[in-house]
């Protein structure tokens, strides 16, 4: 998730965005207009909301800018009829990416989490529905950030998650549910990002298992006591960790 770095007593601290305030102010903004009207002006501030939700979504960005997508219609395969479906149907802003080119998987996020916010939001709410509204897109925030990479060999060699599908359909066809480090780890649990390997969960002794990759063969062992995502992390941090401090004093 994008965040903010600063330097404090000489360490690079992270600190995530407060997801609550960044849903709090885009429901604000969602109820503030009336979307359907096509002469909106947006000011400044507004367009540098959409701009937060979406990198505290877990999308790496560079901005939004006015705009509308299309894409190719499932149903017409062949693309015989010259069907294009619309990608943003109610927020009029799409995402760029990092390049510079357009986004269609942001762009749809947030034309998602825009209706989302807006279905009640047309007209004054009473207080309860509001904070309904923001608790709805604060999960769905949360759920959007792709899993943190694992390292799990010296060489850096990350484990990342596999690609996500979209897990509802209709009126919000771009909203996902990425794995999270509270998340139990299964028979495979992600991909190489080197090799592009599916990378296995399996038992390796009585004590230990081990992921490994079913490609390049490489491989991480640990204690069987290892049972979510997060858990793996902080474990393989610790190893690797400490195998470079015995690298570099000799031990």
């Amino acid at each position: 998730m994008e965040g903010e770095k600063k330097m404090e007593n000489g360490r690079l601290i992270y600190r995530t965005p407060d997801i609550k305030d960044i849903a709090s102010q885009f429901v604000d903004l969602a109820r503030t207009h009336n979307w359907n009207d096509g002469k909106i002006e947006f000011l400044k501030d507004e367009e540098e909301i959409l701009f937060k939700i979406v990198r505290a979504a877990g999308f790496c960005v560079r901005g939004v800018e006015l705009g509308r997508l299309t894409i190719q219609d499932k149903f017409d395969v062949e693309g015989e009829n010259g069907e294009r479906k619309r990608v943003n149907i109610l927020c009029p802003f799409k995402v760029r990416d990092i390049e510079g080119d357009d986004y269609i998987f942001a762009t749809g996020w947030l034309d998602c989490i825009l209706r989302l916010a807006v279905y009640g939001g047309m007209k004054r709410v009473e207080k309860e529905s509001r904070e309904k509204l923001i608790k709805a897109v604060s999960m769905e925030i949360e759920k959007s950030v792709p899993l943190e990479s694992i390292m799990f060999t010296k060489d850096g060699d990350l484990l990342v998650e596999y690609p996500s599908q979209s897990y509802t359909s209709g009126n919000f066809p771009y909203f996902v549910e990425h794995v999270k480090d509270k998340n139990v780890l299964g028979p495979c649990v992600g991909l190489h990002d080197s090799c592009g390997g599916w990378i296995d969960f399996k038992k390796s002794s009585s004590i230990c298992n081990e992921i490994v990759c079913r490609k390049c063969r490489k491989k991480a062992v640990f204690s069987n006591e290892i049972k979510t995502f997060g858990e793996l992390r902080r474990q393989l941090e610790l190893t690797l960790a400490f195998r470079q401090c015995v690298r570099d004093n000799n031990i």
